[in-house]
């Protein structure tokens, strides 16, 4: 059984809460192959609320073909990632995820964020949408938060870990190597 937040929607209550944040980003994260005829890519899958994209990173300013509209079979894809499959807007592409489901999704957007990582592997569709296919009917599988003042992540950490009981990492744990690296 795959880890999740079964009571999500508690817990983004208990985030309000705290104050200081600019926004609260529920998904389903994952991983999974994409599909096109013989090409193959392996993907990072982001299901979020259709109306959470940008509520983290601003993704639909950098849509470059398409919408950044996450309907229920719509999947938005990176440019780098686009060009190795072959993809352009509105075909269709099959997303194998590391759960064994699969499904048959249309690409409704490109972004071009600059950050290859993002651009070469990760993939964004709506939360609904990722639900069977992470097999997570109910809960979430992480929780993503926006502050304020990003330097105080670490004591809002601490404060949401002891609220709701949940492990929570900073942003400046989750991106040690980074830090280690711009030293």
């Amino acid at each position: 059984q795959r880890q999740q937040i079964r009571q999500w929607r508690a817990v983004v209550d208990q985030i309000r809460a705290q104050g200081g944040v600019a926004g609260i980003s529920p998904q389903i994260t994952g991983s999974g192959f994409l599909l096109r005829g013989e090409a193959v890519q392996p993907v990072s899958v982001t299901g979020l609320e259709p109306d959470g994209l940008d509520v983290i990173s601003p993704i639909s300013t950098h849509i470059i073909a398409g919408t950044a509209v996450l309907g229920a079979d719509g999947v938005l894809v990176g440019e780098r990632l686009a060009d190795e499959l072959g993809l352009g807007t509105d075909q269709p592409v099959l997303l194998r995820t590391d759960r064994g489901a699969e499904r048959l999704l249309t690409v409704r957007g490109i972004f071009r964020t600059g950050l290859e990582s993002l651009d070469s592997r990760v993939l964004f569709l709506n939360l609904q949408t990722a639900r069977p296919l992470f097999r997570l009917p109910e809960g979430v599988s992480n929780i993503e938060i926006k502050l304020d003042r990003p330097a105080e992540a670490v004591a809002v950490a601490r404060a949401l870990k002891e609220a709701a009981g949940l492990r929570s990492t900073p942003w400046q744990k989750k991106n040690e190597s980074l830090d280690d690296a711009l030293r």
